[in-house]
């Protein structure tokens, strides 16, 4: 039976291959850390009970997590479209099936700009061999904190989108058959307020 490539060797493949910077933070057999510019970046790795590997890929905002540590900061969570896939048992596996797709998701996201156009959608993104997944579920949270961003961004264009969804209100359904309202914005905005020091007004 061919012996699987452990998970700290991926990461070590995917940092030559530059899917993974080497000054990154690496967890061994878990996954890594970094920051370039002005977003965060972590690639985390996983298994299923069936022994299938799994991964996410997490772009966020290091100026709305510095303002928010702890508090909910949300970053964009990348995923492999293919969803779980065996482990691999060959160098040449690793590259084509995990770091390329790695790679892809190390690019999703492309500036400021474009996490706040990402936080604001209300449904998933598919770039590639990989999508952002952005569940209804927390979609109001997301649309305050894209607004923060592009407020922060001076982006006025951007903002007025923004706002313009937060005031369409409505609901939005739930995988799960449920609902949630939109109007759940306004008590995450007043919380976010309390965090942020100023009244996050729409």
């Amino acid at each position: 039976m061919a012996t699987k490539v452990n998970a700290s060797a991926m990461l070590r493949q995917a940092i030559k291959a530059g899917a993974i910077p080497v000054e990154a933070s690496l967890v061994p057999r878990r996954g890594a850390e970094w920051t370039a510019g002005e977003l965060s970046y972590g690639l985390w790795l996983g298994s299923k009970h069936g022994g299938e590997l799994t991964w996410v890929f997490n772009v966020g905002d290091v100026r709305l997590e510095s303002w928010m540590a702890g508090r909910g900061a949300r970053p964009v969570p990348i995923y492999d479209s293919r969803g779980a896939l065996p482990w691999p048992v060959s160098a040449d596996e690793v590259l084509i099936d995990f770091v390329r797709p790695w790679q892809a998701a190390a690019e999703f996201v492309k500036d400021r700009v474009d996490f706040c156009r990402l936080l604001a959608s209300s449904e998933d993104v598919r770039r590639g061999p990989v999508h952002a997944w952005l569940p209804p579920a927390n979609y109001p949270a997301r649309l305050v904190q894209a607004l923060i961003v592009a407020r922060d961004l001076g982006d006025e264009g951007l903002e007025e989108q923004i706002v313009a969804k937060l005031h369409a209100g409505g609901s939005v359904d739930l995988p799960t058959g449920r609902v949630t309202d939109l109007d759940q914005a306004r008590k995450w905005a007043r919380e976010w307020s309390d965090v942020l020091g100023y009244e996050v007004k729409f």
